[in-house]
């Protein structure tokens, strides 16, 4: 079994790998923020009609709150590792790896078959990025940027960087992404 994990700033490009990544080489995709989301809806905490940044924004924090209540900041990564168990896929993503935490869950569960990519890319293509996704992005260029002192301060993201298998960036084309995950996929496969 090959689980690959996927950790970056908002609009890294991280789903865009995931989907690549999917429809290329057969990976089954999980979601942390769709845990979360899960989560949110079953305790009444997030409504439904938010844009998309603000739906972020809003699971970043109903996250924090779950984190809390069950004492355990890698509770998601617990849950999707649950579901990987029930599965019989042999390639998994996890999308939205945010902390250390979780990063020693899906390492202390697979070990040596779990690999973490952190896509980088710089902070104003993400901001653009980011307004051409969310058609109601309304956050100036510097509420976009407290998200990422956010998600370092709470989350340790910055982290994250410092220990991944593979950094990406994604600052041109989407050719030239795929391009750099296709170069990491083989090096694995290999």
């Amino acid at each position: 079994m090959l689980i690959i994990g996927l950790s970056g700033y908002a609009a890294s490009g991280k789903s865009e790998a995931a989907k690549y990544l999917k429809e290329k080489y057969n990976f089954e995709v999980f979601e942390i923020s769709k845990i979360i989301e899960e989560e949110a809806i079953k305790l009444n905490l997030i409504q439904e009609d938010l844009s998309l940044e603000e739906k972020k924004r809003k699971l970043s924090e109903v996250g924090k709150i779950i984190r809390e209540r069950y004492g355990k900041e890698e509770i998601f990564a617990l849950k999707i590792i649950e579901k990987i168990k029930d599965i019989k896929a042999n390639k998994i993503i996890v999308d939205g790896i945010r902390s250390l935490s979780e990063i020693k869950a899906f390492k202390n569960e697979f070990n040596k078959n779990f690999y973490l990519i952190f896509i980088f890319a710089p902070a104003k293509i993400r901001y653009e990025r980011r307004k051409i996704q969310d058609k109601n992005f309304n956050l100036s260029f510097e509420e976009f940027l407290e998200r990422d002192k956010r998600d370092k301060e709470i989350l340790g993201l910055d982290k994250l960087e410092e220990i991944a298998d593979f950094i990406v960036e994604n600052n041109s084309s989407l050719e030239e992404f795929y391009k750099k995950l296709d170069l990491i996929i083989s090096s694995i496969l290999d």
